[in-house]
């Protein structure tokens, strides 16, 4: 029998919602048991998700990282990547400095630079701007603002000058920029089409905004705790993954 179901998890508020103990572990791997996927999908890099599995002693099939725009096998191994113009990136950081951001960080699977004003930055040492490596292209940019709504203010002015190009998305305060082609949705899709489950057998499940495009796209719950416009959007809601790993094996 081939794999049932996917069932796609943010990580940051929802996976990690409440801890992660023996009890998850447990029904998550009831879920693989069953022959069904399980995937995390996140905004952050693929390096930081699998320190993530390993110090929690989760084992997921597949990882999503940067809002859609890197996949990997369990294991780390990059399957897929789709990424932004590397010659945005000096562009983009410079830019997001003058509306106030006071770092950024951008990465690919090979390589991640941290931005400040005069300059970025590797391990213990900073470079200016102008002198950042060559890069073909980066799959995420990211940074923050004080308040949320100086965060909207900013990805608005980021959707007016890049429309073309780049994709921002809201993640409380943070801002995370990917290709105008990319978000959690179109990863998903992504991934099943090399897997080969259907669209109507992806169970998504996150809580906040960068989540918007998966919740909207396939069968989704948002978290109790997850922002207003997500559980609208979702329509249903659970209070953790436990819960909704034991109703889905119980409702096949």
């Amino acid at each position: 029998m081939g794999k049932e179901r996917l069932l796609a998890s943010d990580f940051d508020g929802t996976l990690n919602f409440g801890g992660i103990g023996e009890e998850k572990r447990r029904l998550l791997q009831e879920w693989k048991s069953n022959g069904n996927f399980f995937a995390v999908i996140s905004g952050r890099g693929i390096p930081d998700l699998i320190r993530l599995m390993n110090e929690n002693i989760i084992r997921p099939d597949f990882l999503v990282g940067d809002n859609g725009a890197t996949i990997a096998d369990g294991s780390g191994t990059i399957l897929m990547e789709t990424g932004c113009r590397g010659d945005l990136v000096t562009e983009l950081a410079e830019y997001l400095f003058s509306l106030g951001c006071d770092w950024a960080t951008v990465r690919a699977s090979s390589f991640e630079y941290h931005f400040k004003p005069e300059g970025f930055y590797c391990a213990d040492w900073e470079i200016p701007v102008g002198s950042l490596p060559s890069v073909p292209y980066f799959t995420q940019m990211s940074t923050s603002l004080p308040t949320p709504e100086e965060t909207v203010r900013v990805i608005g002015c980021i959707k007016k000058r890049f429309a073309r190009e780049l994709n921002p998305l809201k993640n409380g305060c943070c801002i995370d920029i990917v290709s105008n082609q990319m978000n959690k949705a179109e990863g998903i899709r992504r991934l099943i089409k090399r897997i080969g489950v259907e669209e109507s057998r992806v169970v998504a499940v996150g809580d906040d905004l960068n989540d918007a495009d998966m919740i909207k796209a396939f069968p989704s719950y948002a978290m109790d705790n997850g922002v207003e416009e997500i559980r609208k959007i979702a329509g249903r809601t659970v209070p953790g993954i436990d819960e909704l790993i034991r109703d889905l094996l119980k409702n096949r």
